[in-house]
This record gives C-alpha cells, structure tokens and sequence, in this order.
C-alpha cells in the first residue's frame, strides 16, 4: 500500500471543495484502504495552522478518537514530512508540536506515533477496534418519577443542588437573548479549542429556526445571571438535536443537570415521544474498554440506538439542521 504526501494547494483545493457533508466519504485526492469496517486509517496535513484530515471510512465531525497515525501521510507547516528523496525530516520536532495540537485541540486522541509505514500497517493490524457509535436519548413516554429515580445519583443530588441555590432553569421566548447566548458558546468554544462561531450567522440562522418553530432556548441563571444555556431542535414528535455551554466558574452549581431536567420535563408535558441528547462514543484499543466522548450524558441513564439509524432520522426531520454547526462556525 503506497500513501503518497499531498501538497498544501491540493489540500487547500480539498477543503474548499468538500462536501457540505461532515462526513468525507470519497477523498478527492486518495483511493480508499482495503481495511476492515471496524479500523480506521488516515491521511491528513497541516495548513494555516489547522489539521486537515481525509479519514478512509466515516467519522461523525468533532468525535474524540484513538487513531494510528502514519507521519509520512502528513504535511507540516510548508515543509512535507517526506521530501523528494524519501527522508523523513525533523521527525521528533513535528511529533511534539503535533501532539501538542492535538492534546489542545481535543478533536483526536492519538495512541501512537510512526514514521515508517511498515510500523503503520502493524499497529493498524493490532486488535483495535471503533465500536458503532450511539445515540443517547430519553423515552418520554415513560413517567418523570421513573426517568428521576433511573438518574445516577450524582445527577439527582446535582439537581437538587441546583434547586436548593437559586439556580432557575427556562425557556427563552424572546430572540433577544441570543447574544447573550452566543457570548456564551463562543467563550466555550475558544476554552475547548474548537472553531469558534460567527455571530451574525449564528443569530441570524438561530432566529430563522426559532420563527419556524423547530428551535427552543434554554437558560440557567441565578441572580439572572447566565450560568448555562441549551439550545434544541425538534419538530411536533422529538428532539433531536441539543447543544449548549456553561461558564466555568459556575460548574460547583451544577446548572447543566437541572437545565436537561427541566427540559424533559417540558417536552414531556407537551407531547413529545423522545429526547436526543447526542452522540456516546466507546471503543476499545488494544483490549481495553475506554468510555469516551458524552459520559454526562450516559448519567441520565438514557437508552441507546445505532447511529446509522438515529441519522435516518435525523436527515428526516430536515435537511437543513445537519448544517447547522458547520455554518454558524465559519
């Protein structure tokens, strides 16, 4: 198997070009790996300071992963990994800097490093596996008192907490609040190292969703002050869709807890069957079971269903709110 590096114009023609999907199913420019379903190789490099990855496979965007990286697929900076001759070039600089994004970044989680692509293939073959992703969600259908009581107990004291500090979870009603909210996500944004969102876009496609009513914001304050917000997408039957943010200095509150309690208990006062909260991710490398990505969520004690058919769904309930993410954050 040859992986050849890419020039930086080629990724630059990829990006630009790129499906409106989150998913790159068929790189532009590399023929997919004859790998198993279950493994996950990638060819990637660095531009403008961004890491830019084609994963052979499908990647759900912003998932954590532990992922084998061949060096010589990557370029760094305007220097490629491999030069004309085949020489690595300043391998143990580029790993620490690399790694160093990426610990930053919180996008990727890397397992192990190689500049030979012999040692590549060998740690692919190894026994690691990316288990089917899940999504978690909340059957509304069955009563709040159960759903309470199946919460860890960590979740139910946090509640509590909340309540017994002033903390007071609402809907918004007004698009007012929006910059507000926007400040919020922003600053959680710049925090985890992700993109960080532009706001005329953001309000002004938040609005558009809320007038049509497939949109809801969330707030908890104290002293009416924002501790956290949540914002959800639904249309008469679901949610399916949150995302939100919270101050840091606020967390000892536990706002984020009372705020999903009070909007279960609203959907299921008004009808709703199901509550999306998003994406579980588990795996195991190299034999050892790992929870990753949504451990918040996995206290609320939700059941489970396949991603593949949650994105069914999703894609069902309309084609505009896969975009979403992506547009508010460029």
């Amino acid at each position: 198997m040859e992986i050849k590096p890419i020039s930086l114009e080629e990724w630059a023609g990829f990006i630009e070009n790129r499906p409106e999907s989150s998913v790159f199913e068929s790189p532009k420019y590399f023929k997919p790996f004859d790998l198993d379903e279950n493994r996950l190789f990638l060819a990637g490099g660095f531009a403008d300071n961004k890491l830019k990855l084609v994963f052979v496979g499908s990647l759900q965007r912003k998932f954590r992963l532990n992922l084998c990286l061949s060096l010589p697929t990557f370029s760094f900076g305007k220097a490629p990994l491999i030069n004309s001759n085949q020489e690595a070039i300043n391998f143990n600089e580029v790993v620490e800097q690399m790694d160093s994004f990426l610990k930053k970044s919180k996008i990727v989680e890397v397992i192990g490093y190689t500049d030979n692509e012999n040692v590549a293939k060998e740690l692919s073959n190894k026994d690691f596996r990316i288990e089917e992703n899940t999504v978690a969600f909340i059957d509304l259908n069955k009563e709040m008192d159960t759903l309470f009581a199946a919460l860890k107990s960590p979740n139910r004291r946090a509640i509590k907490k909340a309540t017994k500090s002033g903390v007071e979870a609402r809907k918004e009603e007004s698009e007012g609040i929006l910059p507000e909210i926007f400040d919020l996500l922003r600053d959680n944004a710049e925090t985890r190292g992700y993109s960080i969102f532009d706001q005329k876009n953001f309000i002004k496609r938040i609005s558009s969703y809320m007038r049509e009513g497939m949109c809801d914001l969330w707030t908890a304050r104290k002293n009416e002050e924002i501790l956290s917000c949540l914002i959800t997408y639904h249309d008469k039957a679901d949610v399916y869709a949150v995302f939100g943010a919270s101050i840091k200095s606020a967390q000892q509150l536990r706002p984020n807890n009372l705020l999903h309690w009070k909007a279960l208990d609203y959907y299921k006062n008004h009808g709703y069957k199901k509550y999306y909260m998003g994406f579980i991710k588990s795996y195991e490398p190299f034999g050892k079971e790992i929870t990753g990505y949504g451990e918040f969520k996995l206290k609320f004690r939700p059941e489970l269903v396949p991603h593949y058919r949650y994105m069914k769904i999703y894609k069902k309930k309309t084609h505009l709110l896969s975009r979403v993410l992506d547009k508010v954050k460029k």
